[in-house]
């Protein structure tokens, strides 16, 4: 404690002359910075002097010349002499000022500025005589008022008696007099002024160098005694560290028996901590398949008791329809028509109580492995089509557009498989598409991936959350609770549609998005048959007789019927082609700006989102070689000429004939192509 308050101090007394020293050395540079500017003001004076001075020996000097020769240059270099110092023209140095402002700013005394202006004034004075030379020269005179109007021959002699006659040499003189009167006073005065700040500087630097050698001497002093006090400090610091390596080596030694005492403690600690950690994985195991088991137990008995309580809804919903409408027949009064009326209800009822008991009956024959495989040949085209003939009149019902897509031609969709069970298969997902869509569309169709047919079935429905879209394909099982209540079913059809899938060697898959809908993948073998794969062949080298090159045609068509219509006629052309569908303007011109490969586009006029005209207008704007045919309902003469004005290359009135497209393929397509 007692060095720190020392160097404290000693700190403070060092600091403290430190700012005197800095305030000492802050007024000698203040009064350093008046000196110079005295020597400063000095020089300035000097200068101004020197040009009063030397501008009236200019000016002498250039009208004597000019008197003597007569050059007018001589004249020019007077009056430039004279607006610099009366600052109407610039200095050499760029300023403007005039040799009285130059006088005003630099403060002098009371007598050394009248010095400064009775030379000016003199100056001024001898200016005028020499204006009076240089009128002279040119034979022009004063009128007694001051100006030079009396006009008479020149008089050169005039002139240069004015310029050099004794008179002339007084006023001269009466000009530098003055001015060396001046360099007198301003000598005197800042040689005092010097003096004085000179005077004042000597002091300051003896303060300066004193506060330096007290400072230095008080930090020697300042540096032998800590040092002293530090010595005595370590000395005792050494004998502190020496007690305390003396007691570290005590316990050191005490540490090591206390290693040695907890190594084998812990030895025996990690032996009982292995065997609790054997102990406890076990009990975990057990616990946990005790915690499966009942939770598949409850997930069973849940399962069991809501097919248990939906297949009695199921059920009773079609009885009570039979039973209900039955007696209602046995009323006397009964109209044939409403009988006919009730006799339906209760067919619609017996069929969807025979359904549910098909259900019931397949997924327990599927379970037992009672079910064999029926494969023969099956043409898919037809097979879907008859699906759409049948759900499309469902969808319509519900105002829901239903779209069927081909992969394939009639001859190639000619597969070996089970008809009824694919048949089941896509009916129950039909029927789940139109179940659990209200508004948007649903599709239907199928496409050729690696040697198997993926047939799909997509909707614009609820959707199924992607946790849930496993569990959907287990038997009795639904996406939650409220699906049953309030869209019905048992939660079979998807696990018979699963069952079936793989007794035909395929597999089946859903993509669904919740609010947004989803596609269900039912993949099988494409299985050729025999016949088709020879009636191919054989069609193929005829179209390689016959026909040079494979055609891409583009229908835009938004009614499904008509799309298939089209299609099946181009089916029936004896030419290589492909056949691509879209449904409104926006996806055909997409379609032809990012396939090239497009040939030939049959434009129905009244299509969704951009109508067929300024669909064309678009296409041609950057596809202007592509053929685009219009097809609309109507043929008046002003309808032919608008399609034509949009852009369209000829015009067919529905309902399209054979011949008549034929004629347009083979007119817009084939011949151009060959040609």
């Amino acid at each position: 404690m007692k060095l720190k308050k020392t160097f404290i101090t000693i700190h403070t007394v060092t600091i403290t002359f430190l700012i005197v020293l800095g305030v000492i050395a802050f007024l000698m540079l203040k009064n350093q910075i008046k000196l110079e500017q005295s020597y400063n003001i000095r020089y300035k004076s000097f200068l101004i002097a020197n040009e009063l001075r030397q501008s009236s020996d200019d000016l002498t000097r250039y009208c004597r010349t000019y008197v003597l020769t007569g050059d007018s240059v001589w004249e020019k270099k007077y009056w430039e002499v004279l607006d610099i110092r009366n600052g109407i023209k610039p200095r050499p140095d760029g300023r403007t000022i005039a040799l009285q402002d130059s006088m005003n700013k630099l403060g002098f005394t009371k007598a050394e500025f009248g010095k400064l202006k009775e030379a000016e004034d003199n100056s001024n004075d001898l200016v005028w005589t020499e204006t009076v030379a240089f009128h002279a020269m040119k034979g022009l005179f004063d009128d007694g008022t001051g100006k030079f109007t009396v006009k008479n021959a020149p008089d050169t002699e005039l002139a240069r008696n004015i310029m050099f006659n004794e008179k002339y040499h007084a006023d001269k003189a009466k000009i530098m007099n003055p001015i060396d009167d001046f360099f007198i006073l301003l000598d005197q005065r800042t040689y005092i002024t010097a003096k004085r700040f000179d005077n004042k500087s000597y002091w300051l630097l003896g303060a300066i160098i004193g506060l330096i050698v007290l400072i230095s001497t008080i930090s020697i002093i300042s540096f032998f005694i800590i040092k002293n006090k530090i010595i005595k400090q370590l000395d005792e610091l050494k004998k502190a560290k020496e007690r305390i390596e003396k007691s570290e080596a005590e316990l050191k030694i005490q540490n090591e028996e206390l290693d040695k005492i907890v190594e084998k403690r812990t030895k025996e600690i990690i032996k009982q901590n292995k065997e609790y950690a054997s102990l406890n994985e076990e009990f975990k195991i057990r616990n946990e398949e005790l915690i499966k088991s009942k939770e598949k137990a409850e997930e069973s008995d849940r399962l069991k008791r809501e097919f248990l309580n939906n297949m009695s809804h199921e059920i009773r919903t079609p009885m009570n329809g039979i039973l209900g409408f039955s007696n209602l027949l046995n009323a006397s009064d009964l109209t044939n028509e409403k009988r006919n009326y009730f006799n339906n209800i209760i067919q619609n009822s017996c069929n969807q109580l025979l359904r549910i008991v098909d259900d019931i009956l397949e997924i327990s024959e599927l379970e037992t492995k009672q079910v064999r495989v029926s494969e023969n040949e099956v043409c898919l085209n037809d097979l879907l089509l008859e699906l759409f003939s049948i759900f499309d009149i469902k969808a319509k019902e519900s105002k829901i557009p239903l779209y069927l897509k081909k992969g394939l031609s009639d001859k190639d969709s000619a597969i070996i498989t089970d008809k009824t069970k694919l048949n089941k298969m896509l009916s129950n997902l039909l029927e789940n598409a139109l179940k659990f869509t209200s508004e948007g569309f649903i599709e239907l169709g199928y496409t050729v991936v690696n040697n198997e047919i993926e047939i799909y079935v997509k909707d614009t429905g609820i959707g199924i959350n992607t946790d849930k879209q496993e569990i959907i394909f287990e038997r009795f099982s639904q996406e939650n609770e409220d699906t049953a209540p309030n869209y019905g079913g048992l939660g079979l059809g998807l696990s018979i549609t699963k069952e079936n899938t793989r007794l035909l060697g395929g597999r089946i898959s859903v993509k669904s998005e919740k609010r947004k809908g989803s596609t269900f993948f039912v993949t099988i073998p494409y299985k050729q048959s025999i016949s088709n794969t020879e009636i191919t062949s054989q069609s193929t080298i005829a179209n390689q007789k016959s026909v040079v090159g494979e055609y891409t045609i583009l229908i835009v068509e938004d009614d499904e019927f008509n799309f298939l219509y089209l299609e099946a006629l181009i089916e029936k052309f004896d030419f290589t082609h492909i056949i691509l569908h879209v449904k409104n303007g926006k996806e055909a011109v997409e379609a032809c700006k990012t396939n090239s490969q497009i040939d030939f586009v049959l434009m129905d006029i009244k299509i969704p989102i951009m109508d067929g005209y300024e669909t064309t207008k678009q296409i041609k704007e950057f596809r202007p070689e592509l053929p685009i045919i219009a097809q609309t309902a109507y043929s008046t003469t002003a309808e032919r000429n608008k399609a034509t004005s949009a852009g369209c290359d000829d015009f067919i009135s529905k309902p399209i004939s054979k011949e008549v497209l034929i004629s347009m393929i083979d007119k817009y397509l084939i011949t151009k192509q060959t040609s």
